[in-house]
């Protein structure tokens, strides 16, 4: 009556106390589907190659150009990939946008000298339009030169296109600005 009530059982090898853990894991990696331990280095470095293939493909994110200053510590960045141009200076960590409202040459300052170059009262300037990039030239090291078009509608809907030649420090300081009618104007 063998086989009766009793099952066989596949052998194993025998088990003792002493060795738990280093038998535990030959077992382990006996089973079926179960990856030699090597392949996790493997595993982890394709995870890094792709992490790195990544951050690779975002640095070229935006479809600009970069003038840099004559000792290359800073650079102009044209950012072209918006609808607007969108320009600021970096510097080493630095990064601050230009025309757009630090150190007092948000646009809104524009509107003296805008008024002056038409002959219009300043209170009928109405929204300028943000600028765009035309080219940039560093005059030295701390100072670059740069072109911009632009427009801007008066209080009677009317809309006059301009030029502007800034004077830029290295730090993002608006140091002068030139007005000039556009080639296109009315």
């Amino acid at each position: 009556m063998s086989g009766l009530g009793r099952r066989s059982r596949p052998t194993r090898s025998r088990f003792d106390g002493s060795n738990y853990k280093n038998n535990f894991l030959r077992e382990r990696d006996k089973l079926p589907g179960r990856h030699h331990p090597g392949h996790a280095n493997l595993r982890v470095m394709r995870g890094r190659f792709v992490l790195l293939l990544l951050s690779i493909l975002a640095i070229p994110a935006f479809a600009g150009e970069m003038i840099w200053s004559p000792n290359h510590s800073r650079a102009v960045i044209v950012d072209t990939s918006t609808r607007r141009n969108i320009i600021s200076i970096k510097s080493g960590a630095n990064n601050v946008r230009l025309f757009y409202g630090h150190f007092g040459d948000a646009l809104d300052a524009w509107k003296p000298g805008l008024s002056k170059l038409y002959g219009i009262p300043e209170s009928q300037v109405g929204k300028i339009v943000l600028p765009s990039f035309v080219a940039a030239k560093w005059i030295s090291e701390n100072e670059v030169q740069i072109d911009l078009d632009s427009a801007f509608t008066t209080m009677n809907l009317d809309t006059f296109e301009f030029t502007v030649r800034a004077l830029v420090s290295g730090d993002g300081k608006t140091l002068s600005t030139k007005f000039g009618h556009s080639h296109a104007a009315q």
